[in-house]
């Protein structure tokens, strides 16, 4: 149930090691990753909300590795609205290698307005969502990946760079935003990306993300095995918003 995957962590979840500041532990067991975080008390989404939304979009693009979703009351510190990440599990497994992802909400010093909240789990599903299509193509983790190059033929000017004034070009942002229009319908007045079409101004886009989900949703009669734990190894990548 998605409810099990909602987990908030708030200032008793806080860990002080004796370098590095204040920390949240999110990801798998076995496989953990921090999130260092500013200690000043802040505001969590609202975990009803964001269980609602997961399961909206769980519902309109599913996929066979499912997130937990991390329900932070401090802000993370590098000011981000949140990220997706996920764990690989090498042991004994042929390619490609199955995964665990998460996400990963940043709290605020001011409670997140609930429209932010409906986009930021729209937007950061559509990060997993990219990976679960490249999981069934057969297409191996790496930085940039075919389906990446694929979709900057689809928007020229995209970018494979991250950093200040980057966030709007970088391909993966373009692509869990277009997802989140295009298939979930979600908060689609708003397109943060600069000089970039609107995506159901774009029948290229809106036709690709059709035909995804028509291939690559995932079918529960093929499940794919995953819970808590699955994963194991420190191999992953980190999207953010």
């Amino acid at each position: 149930m998605t409810a099990t995957r909602v987990v908030e962590l708030k200032t008793e979840d806080l860990g002080w090691p004796f370098e590095g500041g204040s920390q949240f532990r999110v990801g798998p067991r076995g496989s953990y990753r921090t999130v260092k975080a500013d200690p000043f008390p802040g505001y969590g989404h609202d975990p009803m909300l964001v269980r609602e939304m997961a399961e909206r979009v769980e519902n309109a693009f599913a996929v066979g590795f499912l997130p937990t979703y991390y329900v932070l009351h401090h802000e993370a510190e590098e000011r981000t609205n949140g990220h997706a990440n996920r764990a690989f599990d090498y042991d004994g497994r042929k390619k490609p290698y199955p995964w665990e992802p998460w996400i990963v909400l940043s709290g605020k010093r001011i409670p997140p307005h609930p429209a932010m909240t409906r986009y930021l789990v729209a937007h950061e599903y559509g990060h997993v969502v990219q990976w679960w299509i490249e999981h069934q193509r057969g297409i191996e983790d790496q930085a940039q990946t075919t389906f990446d190059h694929e979709y900057v033929k689809m928007r020229p000017g995209a970018s494979f760079e991250y950093g200040a004034r980057n966030w709007h070009r970088e391909v993966g942002e373009l692509i869990a935003n277009d997802f989140r229009i295009c298939v979930t319908g979600i908060e689609s007045e708003f397109w943060p990306h600069e000089g970039f079409e609107h995506p159901l101004k774009l029948d290229v886009i809106r036709g690709f993300w059709a035909r995804m989900k028509e291939e690559f949703a995932f079918r529960p009669a093929v499940q794919v095995a995953q819970g808590p734990g699955v994963c194991n190894e420190k191999s992953g990548e980190k999207k953010a918003a």
